[in-house]
């Protein structure tokens, strides 16, 4: 008989939420439970689903999706085939496929597809552009629920963290129990996906046009699969001498746990301090340009951003003052900048990167010539391609991790920028997946801020005296 090993597989089997996502460690039972869920809706003839992997060795090779469904549906009558694509058919009429998405190009491939279920096996190696795409193919005449389900181990990197991140300890990254499968809601604005704990709390925020969803994060380990520890106890045993990072992640299910050498920042390097305790000298503001929106084709463009370091006139010790970012044109883009320039005042430099290639230089000249035109003087920063992130940083990240710099406190200011600015930094790690457009504006910001001398201030005596020669 099959039935759910568990209250984490109990939770995920009776989920009512539109879109869920399952797992964390290795182990946990997530492709099994998949697959039992299905056998919820197969006497419904509208009953479409599709259950999706990267490559078709994944499903169709010994413990794939495609393997293990024909063990478990041959009993409830379940016909497979694989030509022209895998697909088990149950006696009532309800179909599940089995297809792949590997690139971001492969969603042309379920094009006009109509599905009551849409379901990505190790979601966490999928594109924001796959899992949003093929969340607009769930629409058909099924009486179940339709849903959006993604089983994932832990990923930092992946689209699915911005979702799971209300569920974890945000010191380990590790899910708190009593969050597990508590109801939230997300929706589409502007391109980006926003969240909230509430309905109310979503339209309150972006406007009555956006269109609330409710989800959920369904956290397990292997401790939530007891059958795992029964048939494979020496499974269990690597699991539990896996080196540290991979034991966190895959044992414990953390999302935070990365290699100690691939983790180039760390906010426990950094202490947020409520006032700066000293006057400041060379205070630099850097950016990071982009000139982008999100939409349908690209929801995740880079962003502008800018960091404002400053350095101890008495201890040389610097300190983070500020950060922002946002997503505009070209125009929207300059504009931020000269609102942010003269709000920053006079006693700020003002750094802006200077890309390769002919496009960039001409967008830096005009970029420089109309802040000159403001009564705004720039510096240059010239970028040297993707290779060159780790080196710019590296000195940023030396001063951190020897106590010599200090965070301002943001939580009292009009945007609290301490936390997605932490977690940039600290997601960085030279690779390009990474979110590094904050990291680039706080290299130059303190290269420049590090390298520049500031001339004291100083008063030159009067040299002059009466003259001896007697005036007639």
């Amino acid at each position: 008989m099959l039935a759910p090993a568990s209250e984490a597989h109990r939770k995920f089997l009776n989920c009512k939420s539109q879109f869920i996502i399952f797992g964390g460690g290795a182990g946990s039972g997530k492709s099994h439970q998949l697959l039992m869920l299905i056998l919820k809706y197969i006497k419904d003839p509208f009953f479409r689903a599709v259950l999706i992997r990267q490559t078709s060795t994944q499903l169709s090779q010994s413990g794939g999706l495609f393997m293990e469904a024909q063990d478990m549906w041959k009993a409830y009558g379940a016909k497979f085939k694989t030509h022209p694509q895998m697909t088990a058919t149950f006696p009532s009429g309800a179909q599940v496929q089995f297809k792949v998405c590997q690139a971001d190009r492969d969603i042309n491939n379920f094009d006009g597809g109509q599905f009551s279920l849409v379901a990505f096996d190790e979601a966490q190696w999928h594109s924001e552009v796959q899992i949003k795409y093929l969340e607009s193919r769930i629409r058909s005449k099924a009486q179940a629920p339709h849903q959006l389900i993604c089983t994932a181990n832990p990923s930092r990197a992946s689209y699915l963290y911005q979702f799971v991140k209300p569920y974890l300890d945000l010191t380990t990254g590790i899910p708190i129990p009593e969050l597990s499968g508590k109801e939230r809601w997300y929706a589409q604005w502007g391109g980006a996906t926003v969240t909230a704990d509430t309905k109310e709390e979503l339209i309150e925020l972006y406007g009555s046009g956006v269109q609330p969803q409710t989800y959920t994060y369904i956290s397990a380990t292997v401790a939530d699969n007891p059958i795992m520890k029964i048939l494979n106890p020496n499974y269990v045993a690597r699991l539990e001498n896996l080196k540290r990072t991979e034991r966190e992640r895959l044992y414990l299910g953390s999302w935070h746990a990365v290699e100690e050498a691939s983790s180039l920042w760390r906010s426990s390097w950094v202490p947020i301090i409520k006032e700066i305790p000293e006057e400041l000298i060379n205070i630099t503001r850097g950016y990071d340009l982009a000139a982008t929106v999100p939409s349908e084709s690209n929801p995740r463009p880079d962003w502008t951003a800018s960091v404002k370091i400053g350095k101890g006139k008495s201890t040389g010790h610097y300190y983070i003052l500020d950060a922002k970012r946002l997503q505009q044109r070209p125009d929207g883009v300059l504009k931020h900048i000269i609102e942010v320039a003269l709000e920053d005042g006079d006693g700020v430099n003002l750094v802006l990167p200077k890309d390769g290639g002919a496009g960039g230089a001409v967008a830096h000249q005009y970029y420089r010539r109309v802040l000159a035109e403001h009564g705004i003087p720039t510096k240059s920063s010239v970028v040297s391609g993707h290779s060159g992130k780790i080196a710019r940083f590296s000195p940023f990240s030396s001063l951190c991790e020897s106590g010599n710099v200090s965070m301002l406190d943001s939580s009292g200011m009009d945007e609290n920028w301490n936390t997605w600015y932490i977690d940039c930094l600290e997601a960085f790690s030279g690779q390009r997946k990474d979110w590094d457009d904050p990291v680039d504006a706080t290299s130059d910001a303190a290269n420049y801020c590090m390298k520049t001398t500031a001339l004291p201030n100083f008063k030159i005596n009067m040299m002059y005296q009466a003259s001896p020669i007697p005036t007639i």
